[in-house]
């Protein structure tokens, strides 16, 4: 189904009972035994989304883990488009807590993850960071976003190659799409051409419970088996309306998902655990990396964008982000197109925060900046309320490949010098009070305009 709701019911929709054995996918070796049930639990990981599969964790032991991390490298090392899809599971290890797990002995409760005093301070964790090597190295292609959080753009992913389909807490043009709700129109076409282009996915961290951006683990899955021979991938076939033939979908999480007896791999450990053996495996080289912006620029960016906040290189824009400047919300899809909003200040981390009316904050990430300022989003998410517009000169082109060819990532020691750290609660006000208690360290009640994954 091509429509857009967020929930659309399709045969993935997950209202079936535990498999009746965890299933290690159709490449799986014949000597790859079950994994172990580590975590006991009856309670439906998603019944409130028609997914009533227990949340039983299961793991991988050591040896077989590290067999199909290697399968895993071998697919992503054929791949033509390994697209990622990754739900609440991947920043749980942040501190951002997720639905799915029910369990109160989880395995992922341990002393490691951060107490956070506000979901805006998550970092990302060494996973997020390998995705970023896997970008780096032209690996990863394409990346689509369940989670709200800003992580992957925190550890340095470009925001031009990541559709954050059901909303983010760092655009203040993509509020949070409530389930049930309608995708926004331009990211929800974009997904039907990744759909198209995605060869192999890497599905992380999510229940496949049945949203609409599951297409992007269901498909190449389908597609690969439908292309199998006794469970063998015939070499260069490609299907009709498809860019690439399907390499299938690699599934990593502790809880069993709609989609484990047909995905290529599917691994059972924590994601931190699989990504160590894909880095060493891929020679990946994983960091952690500090946005910066350039400081001679005094929040005032000389960006090639129009008025209307889309990229033409022919035009320079002025997009002055100093406290106090009234700005609008630009793409015409977004939901709260047209709105206003003021630049109230920056948080700790340097993002930018604007005012909606007297109740609404919405974060401006600084990597959407960094990336208006090369040119490399089709769009940017505000403008201006007046904005001032001229013909860009020969210097004003001079300097767009200067900032092309600038790096604005920094390497750095979070134990040395950490990200500042938010003093007070502060929970994004576009999620459902819901999602906020479960984040950890949070005790605050949030007025209902959203909600996580």
């Amino acid at each position: 189904s091509s429509t857009k709701n967020n929930t659309t019911t399709d045969k993935h929709k997950s209202n079936t009972p535990t498999l009746p054995m965890p299933s290690n996918g159709t490449l799986a070796s014949p000597n790859w035994p079950e994994p172990t049930c580590v975590t006991k639990c009856d309670v439906a990981c998603r019944k409130d989304q028609g997914n009533t599969i227990k949340a039983n964790e299961f793991m991988d032991d050591d040896t077989v883990l590290r067999q199909k991390m290697e399968k895993v490298a071998s697919l992503i090392k054929q791949s033509k488009c390994c697209t990622a899809y990754t739900g609440a599971g991947l920043s749980k290890a942040a501190g951002i807590a997720d639905y799915a797990t029910k369990a109160t002995n989880s395995v992922t409760s341990t002393a490691a993850v951060p107490k956070l005093v506000s979901a805006f301070d998550a970092q990302p964790t060494y996973a997020h960071q390998c995705l970023v090597e896997l970008e780096k190295k032209g690996f990863l292609k394409q990346y689509v976003q369940q989670n709200h959080d800003g992580l992957p753009q925190k550890a340095g992913y470009p925001q031009w190659k990541m559709n954050e389909i059901h909303g983010a807490w760092y655009d203040p043009s993509n509020p949070v799409v409530k389930f049930g709700g309608n995708l926004r129109d331009d990211l929800f076409t974009w997904m039907l051409q990744m759909e198209k282009d995605v060869d192999l996915c890497i599905c992380l961290g999510t229940s496949l419970s049945g949203m609409n951006a599951d297409r992007m683990a269901n498909t190449p899955a389908e597609r690969a088996n439908s292309d199998s021979d006794s469970g063998r991938r015939k070499k260069n076939k490609k299907s009709k309306g498809w860019a690439h033939p399907a390499l299938g979908t690699v599934v990593i999480n502790l809880q069993e998902t709609p989609l484990d007896d047909q995905c290529a791999v599917r691994v059972w450990a924590k994601i931190d655990d699989a990504f160590r053996i894909l880095a060493e495996l891929l020679d990946l080289h994983p960091q952690p990396y500090k946005i910066m912006l350039p400081s001679a620029c005094d929040d005032v960016f000389e960006v090639p964008y129009n008025s209307k906040g889309v990229l033409d290189t022919s035009v320079r824009m002025k997009l002055n982000l100093k406290d106090g400047q009234t700005l609008r919300v630009a793409p015409e899809e977004a939901s709260n197109f047209d709105e206003y909003c003021k630049v109230a200040s920056k948080d700790a981390a340097g993002h930018y925060i604007c005012q909606f009316g007297k109740g609404t904050r919405r974060r401006f990430g600084k990597w959407w900046v960094t990336a208006a300022l090369q040119g490399m989003v089709p769009a940017i998410p505000v403008v201006n309320a007046e904005p001032e517009v001229w013909k860009a000169t020969e210097e004003n082109q001079k300097e767009l490949e200067r900032w092309r060819n600038s790096e604005f990532l920094q390497p750095y020691d979070p134990v040395t010098d950490p990200i500042p750290q938010t003093k007070q609660l502060e929970t994004p006000t576009n999620v459902s009070s819901k999602m906020a208690a479960m984040i950890a360290g949070m005790e605050a009640k949030l007025k209902m305009d959203g909600v996580g994954r």
